[in-house]
């Protein structure tokens, strides 16, 4: 209210002055007007002063007889104007003839010039009207006078001004008489009419803005008083405000612990502070400041401590009643992250906010052990009933705990593996033995009885892979020796080309690359000459059909010469067939093939050593004790020399 009043004397001033300034302007102000001089108007000198003169003049020197028309000595802006005023001038005369016929005289008198009729409103409405006497005369053809009018430019006290002089000749050339006459230009009226105008506006203007300045002036100091008045009044108003505050605080005082005890810390505050505002000494109630300050200030001390700690003993009366629910089993809700999230900072405000939270952790920590041990057996249930005993068996042994029911799915599940364990050891010795088919059975039982067991699996993952090829190679790694594992009961021999690739590759120009085929069924072992080029040659006898016994040689064009064997079971059933040349040995294995020992590259067979069986699709090498599944990138020690099981 204080600036306010400041600021409107500050505009009062400022407007008085505005005020004083215009008027001072006004009242110094020229206000006259230029005006114009009737007598030296072009009208009235034309049509009075001129004729006027003319006719003293000629009275003087008893000049009668005819005129000719004026001669103009210097032209002018207004020359024709001035060539018929000039004439009608001394026309009026009574004792000179002018010469010119009646009508000329009549036009003469009638002319109205545009410039006159511009001038006219500028002369404040006076009217000027030419006079001339028709003079009744017959001789109109001689003259008597030759008047000569010269107009020049000159400068007066009053501005700028026209000089018109008239001169008059007889007919011997002599002067007879002189006038000169001044008027002003007639140019000059418009532009004196216009600085007239704006010296009016101007004028008007000045007095506008004197009758406003006194206007604000009166508003401004209306307002300034109705300012004052307000002022005085709201000041006896907070007079009187203060001292009902001042008894309602000496009454509310009194109720500051109270405040503090209900955790309204901010409000015992805010009454303190306003009580020392108007009893800043006293002593007891700023030492219960000092203390509040103390007590639930926080690290601050100050309001916003004040605030966080009002805050926290909300938060500790509301997690004090959910522990109360929990402890009596209403709830099992405790708190959110979130809401830690938000206690974490309040702590250091409020001491039982700090216990209740510090319990609160401890009973969440036993509803979050109950919680993870119901888990942790749901879980294991779940794995126990999917027969995924490792990871049952992992999350049994990872959650230390003595629940019997725990204790009793851990030595079900102990028993579950022991079993399926002897299982596989029937399904290793099957493999051992050759029974494939009843191994991969066996196997498939036991992945679904224990399917997370990782030897199981992935001696399953071999068998698949090994499924996926019929044709494999066994290449010594110490030895230029290669066996060939042929899984087809038909084998294709040849040269092959890039759209043909047999079964027996032979790199010779002189086999075909479709040379023969071997085809075993029904116990027998037919070789069939495939029209090649060289012929076939078994045991030294060309062949186009034939079946082979035992062993024997066949030649290819007789150029590459094999050995061949067939080795039969105790049933007398093929169940291998051998076919070597040079340092590789092409078997093909219908069921198993024994072998005694490979040495000194070549493959010895007196006594079964070692077997490799082919069955169900599936490649297996065996020395009784000891299995492999053969698949590309397998390495096998066969009598102390390893092999590389390749892609053929």
């Amino acid at each position: 209210m204080k600036k306010a009043i400041v600021y409107l004397t500050i505009i009062f001033i400022v407007i008085v002055l505005i005020s004083t300034y215009f008027s001072l302007k006004y009242r110094l102000m020229d206000k006259s007007l230029l005006q114009i001089n009737e007598k030296e108007v072009y009208e009235y000198v034309m049509s009075q002063k001129l004729p006027n003169q003319i006719q003293s003049q000629a009275r003087k020197t008893g000049c009668k007889g005819n005129i000719e028309p004026i001669t103009i000595v210097q032209n002018g802006n207004a020359i024709g104007s001035l060539v018929c005023d000039i004439n009608l001038a001394l026309a009026t005369y009574s004792g000179w003839h002018l010469m010119a016929d009646s009508a000329t005289i009549l036009k003469m008198k009638n002319r109205l010039d545009k410039l006159l009729r511009e001038w006219q409103p500028l002369l404040e409405g006076t009217d000027y009207y030419e006079r001339i006497a028709i003079q009744q005369s017959t001789d109109l053809t001689q003259p008597t006078y030759q008047p000569v009018a010269k107009l020049s430019k000159i400068q007066t006290e009053s501005g700028e001004r026209l000089q018109l002089t008239t001169e008059i000749f007889d007919i011997l050339g002599k002067q007879v008489f002189s006038t000169q006459v001044k008027f002003i230009p007639p140019e000059q009226l418009p532009k004196i009419g216009k600085l007239n105008e704006d010296q009016k506006k101007r004028l008007e203007k000045a007095k506008v803005l004197v009758l406003m300045g006194t206007k604000a002036l009166k508003i401004e100091g209306i307002i300034v008083l109705l300012s004052i008045i307000l002022y005085g009044g709201k000041s006896l108003y907070e007079i009187r405000k203060r001292r009902l505050i001042s008894d309602y605080l000496l009454s509310e005082i009194q109720k500051r612990q109270e405040l503090v005890n209900n955790g309204h810390f901010v409000a015992a505050y805010e009454l303190v502070t306003k009580y020392l505002q108007y009893f800043p000494n006293d002593v007891e109630i700023l030492a219960f400041l000092e203390r509040l300050l103390d007590f639930a200030g926080g690290p601050e001390r100050n309001l916003e401590g004040l605030k966080k700690a009002q805050y926290a003993f909300v938060e500790a009366k509301k997690i004090q009643a959910r522990l109360i629910a929990f402890r009596n089993r209403e709830t099992t809700a405790l708190v959110s992250e979130g809401e830690k999230q938000k206690l974490i900072p309040l702590l250091p405000y409020s001491a039982d906010l700090e216990n209740n939270y510090q319990e609160l952790l401890e009973y969440e920590k036993q509803q979050s052990d109950i919680l993870r041990r119901e888990s942790v057996k749901n879980e294991i249930l779940t794995a126990y009933h999917s027969n995924m005993l490792n990871k049952a068996l992992q999350l049994c042994s990872s959650f230390a705990s003595d629940d019997t029911d725990l204790d009793k799915i851990k030595e079900c599940i102990i028993n579950k593996i022991e079993m399926v364990k002897n299982q596989f050891k029937e399904v290793e010795n099957n493999f051992c033995n050759g029974h494939v088919s009843d191994a991969i059975e066996l196997l498939n039982k036991v992945i679904s009885d224990y399917n997370d067991w990782e030897i199981a699996c992935n001696l399953q993952n071999d068998i698949n892979d090994s499924k996926k090829y019929s044709k494999l190679r066994l290449v010594s790694i110490q030895e230029d020796f290669k066996i060939w594992l042929l899984g087809n009961n038909k084998v294709s021999i040849g040269r092959g080309s890039e759209t043909h690739h047999p079964d027996i590759l032979l790199a010779n120009k002189y086999v075909s690359r479709s040379h023969a085929v071997i085809s075993i069924a029904k116990d027998r072992v037919i070789i069939e000459d495939n029209n090649s080029t060289g012929g076939t040659y078994v045991n030294g006898a060309k062949i186009t059909v034939s079946e082979i016994q035992n062993k024997g040689t066949i030649d290819l064009a007789k150029v590459v010469n094999m050995s061949f064997i067939v080795l039969r079971d105790e049933n007398r059933k093929i169940n291998t067939v051998i076919i070597s040349n040079l340092n590789d040995y092409f078997c093909i294995v219908l069921d198993k093939m024994n072998v005694a020992a490979i040495k000194n590259k070549a493959i010895i067979l007196n006594n079964s050593t070692f077997q490799i069986y082919y069955n169900d699709s599936t490649w297996v090498y065996s020395d009784g004790v000891k299995f492999c599944i053969l698949k590309p990138g397998t390495e096998v020690m066969i009598n102390d020399i390893k092999y590389r099981v390749e892609q053929i």
